[in-house]
């Protein structure tokens, strides 16, 4: 490690310093090649270091070092490098540390970042900016912290621009989709795909990995904002474009097609894909995420047909195989099969399935999930009349809101408390009246 290395100085005060430390005078430094006034000038930055007399100043101190026995390094190129080459050093350095630390926990990663941040808000070296914010997006996105994921997103974008850096600019536009998609901002998200592929038809740009993202993200926003016909199309156009799809890009293509068939009423082309599926795993690899959707999936099928008993066989045997594959993905199917007994009022088991919804989705903390899990419990001590439980729920969901608000919006949680309030009207006025307090202090 060089002297001072992680500190950055002019040069001519990185010298002083090096000299003071090896306690080393002025004329020391300059043992007669070259004058002690000019090493005095070039310490108060009145003449600039040159290479050759770095290279005198090197040997010199480095022979004073050895005779007094002191262990450092330095080099005439590092006693020259200028302020802006010693940050852009630093930064190098942060990011090979922040990609080392990526699945840390966040306060540690934070630190690093933070130490980023501090010296690009001195110096603004563009390219190391947009690179450091990228990662710092994509760490973001991987703990579920959308809005953080997008802002920073969106600095790494601006300075991509900066340097005319096309193809890292169509690539965070097609992040900045993605955490679009996860914030549920679904018309944000095409806009945003829209601009990735325009800069990338106007530049020429051929990239597989992009373009794949970009299609199946659209396909994705398109089933949310119900358009299913406009999802199949840009799903197609991957398909077209991309015959090479892996296995695991099939899945999600078959899966995605089968949930737009399912949501126009088209339950056997639906049908159709998700048992497609099942081939695709069984030939070419052992998916058991792919295959817990497929089965999940499936078992909605059978309960539209009213084959009630096959769905539940489906769908237990989807969280069988999440359980053991530990999938993210347990607290949605656990959601079904509550749905389903509610469907056929067993609410004993609905209530079941629907509490360990909500003990999967406060492990994985999956945005949203949370608070779909609190309403469907509402929902089903309503229907079943049993106020101590209610209320013993507006209770719990108060703490869950304070200690973090992040587990659901402001109008989930209105809604939440808009629902109960209803129940109560004839039942309980003061608590009917104290949840309405509650709206009303949410105004947002």
């Amino acid at each position: 490690m060089y002297f001072l290395e992680n500190t950055i100085l002019p040069p001519g005060e990185k010298l002083k310093r090096l000299r003071v430390y090896l306690d080393a005078t002025q004329q020391d430094t300059s043992n007669g090649k070259i004058s002690r006034n000019l090493i005095s000038y070039i310490e108060q930055g009145k003449t600039k270091l040159t290479k050759d007399t770095a290279e005198i100043i090197v040997e010199n101190l480095k022979r004073l070092a050895q005779e007094r026995n002191i262990s450092v390094d330095f080099t005439a190129e590092y006693l020259m490098q200028s302020e802006t080459e010693q940050a852009e050093g630093i930064l190098r350095k942060s990011v090979k540390r922040l990609h080392e630390i990526f699945d840390a926990d966040i306060e540690k990663f934070e630190a690093e970042l933070n130490k980023a941040k501090e010296i690009l808000n001195t110096w603004d070296i563009t390219e190391k900016k947009a690179e450091i914010y990228e990662i710092a997006g994509d760490y973001y996105a991987k703990g579920y912290h959308h809005n953080e994921s997008y802002i920073h997103y969106l600095i790494s974008l601006e300075n991509y621009i900066r340097i005319h850096d096309n193809l890292n600019v169509a690539k965070l536009y097609s992040k900045l989709g993605k955490s679009a998609y996860d914030s549920q901002n679904y018309k944000e998200v095409i806009n945003l795909h829209n601009h990735a592929l325009l800069i990338m038809k106007t530049c020429n740009i051929e990239d597989p990995g992009i373009m794949k993202r970009v299609l199946f993200n659209n396909a994705l926003a398109y089933k949310q904002l119900k358009d299913y016909e406009k999802s199949l199309d840009c799903l197609e156009e991957l398909k077209k474009r991309f015959p090479d799809l892996s296995v695991g890009q099939q899945v999600d293509v078959l899966t995605l097609k089968g949930n737009c068939y399912y949501e126009q009423g088209n339950y056997e082309a639906a049908k159709a894909k998700y048992k497609e599926i099942f081939d695709i795993i069984d030939k070419e690899n052992n998916d058991q995420v792919g295959k817990m959707l497929a089965l999940v999936n499936l078992g909605r099928v059978y309960h539209k047909y009213g084959q009630t008993e096959k769905a539940i066989d489906c769908i237990n045997d989807s969280i069988m195989i999440g359980l053991k594959a530990n999938s993210i993905y347990c607290c949605d199917v656990y959601i079904e099969l509550g749905d389903i007994y509610t469907d056929i009022c067993k609410y004993d088991l609905a209530e079941n399935a629907y509490i360990k919804a909500l003990y999967n989705a406060k492990s994985t903390k999956m945005k949203g999930w949370e608070a779909r899990s609190y309403r469907k419990l509402l929902d089903t001590y309503i229907i079943r009349d049993r106020e101590i439980y209610i209320e013993q729920l507006i209770q719990e969901i108060n703490i869950a809101y304070k200690e973090n608000p992040k587990i659901m919006g402001d109008d989930e949680l209105k809604e939440i408390y808009l629902k109960a309030a209803r129940y109560y009207i004839d039942k309980n006025a003061d608590q009917a009246k104290d949840l309405l307090d509650l709206v009303l202090a949410n105004p947002k």
